[in-house]
């Protein structure tokens, strides 16, 4: 969850601060607090339940795909900031939260969700991360590879998404 709001926050809160900022400048602050914010999270929660009885490879390789998750938000929201202007906050809220959060089987495993919410816990982005992360501490990633293509997926659409919508308006000059 502090990773979503992490990539989601970042994002918002430059587009309202900052619209004109550059993409590459967006990228590298996003970078930076996804980084940040994966740590933060990560060690507030070592002190509440420890290193969740995995070995150090294991906290490593759940630190990486945390801070691939948090980057993908961020990734998303400047999409979708692209694409609906100031609309985007609620936009990126639907996405990020009222849906991500119902589907990733956090609480009770996908197979329990009603179907709607099961469906999307195949492909769903908070999934994704969500299975990946609990194959590695939890199954020695056994199974790791179904939310890393989810991960991986959601990575490669949205980056080609943006290189599109950054094609489409770079003549007008509107997206630096």
């Amino acid at each position: 969850m502090v990773c979503t709001i992490v990539g989601y926050l970042t994002i918002t809160v430059l587009s309202q601060v900052a619209p004109r900022m550059r993409s590459r400048q967006q990228f590298s602050v996003l970078g930076v607090m996804s980084a940040f914010g994966t740590l933060l999270a990560y060690r507030v929660s070592a002190i509440l339940v420890g290193f969740y009885g995995a070995s150090f490879a294991a906290n490593l390789a759940m630190l990486a795909v945390a801070f691939a998750y948090t980057v993908i938000v961020g990734l998303v929201s400047i999409l979708v900031n692209r694409i609906f202007g100031k609309a985007a906050i609620m936009v990126v809220m639907v996405l990020m939260f009222f849906v991500n959060f119902p589907s990733t089987g956090g609480a009770f495993p996908a197979d329990f969700l009603p179907g709607f919410w099961a469906a999307l816990s195949n492909f769903w982005i908070g999934a994704g991360a969500l299975d990946a992360i609990r194959s590695i501490i939890y199954f020695g990633s056994s199974g790791v590879s179904h939310g890393l293509l989810v991960l991986a997926g959601w990575f490669i659409v949205t980056a080609a998404l943006l290189i599109l919508t950054r094609l489409r308006t770079s003549g007008r000059g509107t997206l630096r």
